[in-house]
């Protein structure tokens, strides 16, 4: 009361203790447990089998990596070795025809032995750009300038070209244009390489009509093209 007189008293008794609550729950508890248990286990088990596949991956990707390299190895040296066979023959091709070149007493058979010794050293270049094939995968290309004359580059490429071009009764015309014609600085053989494989193309694609090799300067600088 208002002089802090005890007046009365409540009491209860619990209906719902704590403890028999905690039992109750005992069976959920123990399960949740297990639960994350076996969880746990089968991580660890889990990420154990990830580290051995790793390491397994590992080993395979080791041993395919030495196979590849010994695989470029051997192709390196295979590419050496049929460079240098093919080269033995074809330099005898090319001297011998040289020599023969000069006994030839009509036009007809000049130009043939001219056809033949072009065809030689063209065939040359593709040797030697077997050799390089190596140098590309490293990125190791480089071009050789050197001066060279484009009208007679562009009509001895065109000239290798001629005899196909006249098997299908299709003509093949060089034209440069004044402005174009002289000495260049520049590789000669990618040039020709370059030219050869565009005229490879006209030919076999084209049935019938002209192909025409043309060069002319525009604003950009020299243009060879073929059509």
């Amino acid at each position: 009361d208002l002089d802090n007189r005890v007046i009365a008293v409540v009491g209860w008794t619990a209906r719902r203790q704590g403890s028999a609550q905690l039992i109750k729950a005992a069976p959920v508890l123990v399960t949740t447990m297990v639960a994350l248990l076996l969880a746990l286990a089968f991580g660890g088990w889990r990420v154990a089998s990830l580290i051995k596949a790793f390491e397994k991956n590992e080993r395979a990707l080791g041993r395919a990596v030495r196979d590849a390299e010994a695989a470029y190895a051997a192709k390196s040296q295979f590419l050496a070795n049929m460079s240098h066979e093919l080269r033995t023959p074809l330099n005898g091709i090319i001297a011998m025809t040289e020599l023969l070149h000069p006994r030839q007493t009509d036009a007809e058979t000049r130009e043939m032995t001219s056809t033949i010794i072009a065809s030689g050293r063209m065939l040359e270049h593709v040797v030697n750009d077997i050799l390089d094939a190596s140098k590309i995968e490293a990125g190791q290309m480089t071009l050789e300038p050197a001066p060279f004359d484009l009208d007679a580059t562009l009509r001895e490429i065109a000239h290798l070209h001629s005899a196909a071009a006249a098997e299908k009764s299709v003509a093949l015309n060089v034209k440069i244009s004044p402005d174009a014609s002289g000495q260049y600085m520049g590789d000669s053989n990618r040039v020709g390489q370059v030219l050869s494989n565009l005229l490879s193309n006209a030919v076999k694609f084209t049935q019938e009509g002209t192909i025409t090799v043309s060069a002319r300067v525009t604003w950009r600088g020299l243009c060879v093209s073929v059509s």
